[in-house]
């Protein structure tokens, strides 16, 4: 996955759903609007200078005046306060934020205060979780703070979304990992994949991402050539030998999988004593138990 062109795709999206908001608003007069665009316009072009040519119509259709270019702080803070704002406009705004603190503008510490009190709260960081950007964020507070030249500003508007994706639930699981468990019963295979690999950067030994991992790694598997399919299910192998060796409450599920693995490689006495295992910890397991029926009356 390439994280920069995310990024700029990312952030391109941001601006120009600012700038179509501002265009269609009723509580901004013209020169307003002007302003507002070209500032918008402006802040995309230190990234990119490709940004719609449509809007320079805009920009230029009076040529007696020129806009002004406001403050990039005002100017996201005004947008995101218009009256037909949205939350996932929110939501793209606070992941993109970043951008312009890194061009190290001069800015009124009110109006920042006024944007962490529209951008970080549970409303828009939940839509943040569920965003495929999401994956541009670290995972932890101190690997933020370990990145080259990632200023103090930046780590502390994260902060506050690493820490609400890492409650758990009473079942002890994170946000993030219930996100990944919908995601995988929606299908989403290539998503989870690419989450929970780079999520066990940060959490090697974490059993929920561990699962996920490999659940999405089986379906994904069948879209590969037969040589690398089965050159994947022995690295799931590999993988499920290593999570054993976890202090788990999850070791039924490994060896469930492992099970489906070794029928895929037609590996049956091998499925066989993974469907065994996961009866001797749990005898009600019926998926198991129907499973190695099966297996049994096929000899």
């Amino acid at each position: 996955m390439n994280f920069e062109s995310l990024q700029l795709e990312g952030f391109n999206l941001t601006v120009t759903k600012s700038i179509e908001l501002v265009a269609t608003s009723n509580e901004l007069a013209y020169s307003d609007k002007r302003n507002l665009i070209h500032s918008l316009y402006a802040l995309f072009s230190v990234y990119d200078n490709g940004l719609m040519e449509k809007w320079r119509v805009f920009l230029e259709a009076d040529k007696n005046t020129s806009p002004e270019k406001l403050d990039p702080y005002f100017v996201i803070n005004r947008v995101i306060n218009l009256e037909n704002t949205t939350a996932e406009l929110k939501a793209l705004w606070y992941l993109f934020f970043p951008l312009i603190i890194y061009l190290d503008c001069p800015f009124d510490e009110e109006i920042y205060d006024e944007l962490v009190l529209s951008l970080q709260n549970d409303e828009v960081l939940d839509i943040v979780l569920y965003s495929n950007y999401s994956i541009l964020i670290k995972d932890t507070v101190e690997e933020l703070e370990q990145t080259l030249d990632t200023p103090g500003m930046v780590v502390e508007w994260y902060t506050p979304f690493i820490i609400y994706k890492s409650q758990t639930d009473n079942k002890g699981e994170t946000r993030e990992v219930i996100k990944l468990k919908k995601w995988l019963a929606e299908g989403k295979f290539s998503d989870v994949f690419y989450y929970t690999q780079k999520l066990l950067n940060s959490f090697p030994e974490d059993d929920n991402l561990i699962l996920l991992n490999i659940a999405a790694r089986i379906p994904l598997s069948e879209t590969e050539t037969e040589e690398q399919k089965i050159k994947t299910l022995k690295q799931i192998l590999t993988i499920i030998d290593e999570a054993l060796k976890l202090k788990s409450d999850k070791k039924i599920f490994f060896h469930y999988y492992a099970a489906l693995v070794h029928i895929a490689l037609k590996n049956p006495n091998a499925a066989k004593s993974n469907l065994i295992a996961c009866l001797q910890l749990d005898k009600t397991f019926t998926q198991a138990e129907q499973m190695l029926t099966i297996l049994s009356n096929n000899k």
